[in-house]
């Protein structure tokens, strides 16, 4: 999966930072720390990561007007053209990382993800995720995306 990843990323992106603008095109805007917690990356990653994003003009910060020393994250413009693509790439690395297993096995495969993203995401308390004790989330196809290659 990585290898597909790294053949058919854009903009050099890395995992974690198509993580970072995946989410961040979800949720529309946040902090370093709940964008850090929302990808299951710690706070000097998430740090690494903003700053590379933000280097590259796919994101851009303000001050939080409530909290000043806090900055809110948000896409740029270059962001929002970009995540259409980025979507619909990390489909097409999904599949192409699926494509050797037959239908069952892809089931088997996604069931196994899905608890492991749930018990991934129950267990850091994500903000946006369900609670501990609410049951794994079946898996599509469509958001089995988001965990391969976004978590």
């Amino acid at each position: 999966h990585a290898m597909i990843f790294q053949e058919q990323m854009i903009e050099g992106l890395t995992p974690t930072q198509f993580a970072m603008l995946i989410r961040l095109g979800e949720v529309g805007q946040g902090s370093q720390n709940q964008l850090g917690r929302l990808t299951a990356m710690d706070v000097a990653t998430a740090k690494g990561v903003v700053d590379r994003l933000k280097g590259k003009g796919l994101i851009r910060l303000s001050t939080d007007e409530k909290d000043g020393r806090r900055h809110i994250i948000t896409l740029s413009a270059k962001g929002q053209r970009l995540l259409p693509k980025l979507r619909a790439l990390g489909k097409a690395i999904t599949e192409e990382t699926l494509k050797p297993l037959d239908a069952r096995a892809r089931e088997a495969l996604l069931r196994q993800l899905n608890k492991l993203a749930y018990a991934a995401t129950a267990q850091r308390g994500c903000p946006g995720r369900r609670a501990v004790g609410a049951g794994p989330k079946r898996l599509s196809r469509q958001n089995c995306t988001r965990v391969m290659c976004s978590t």
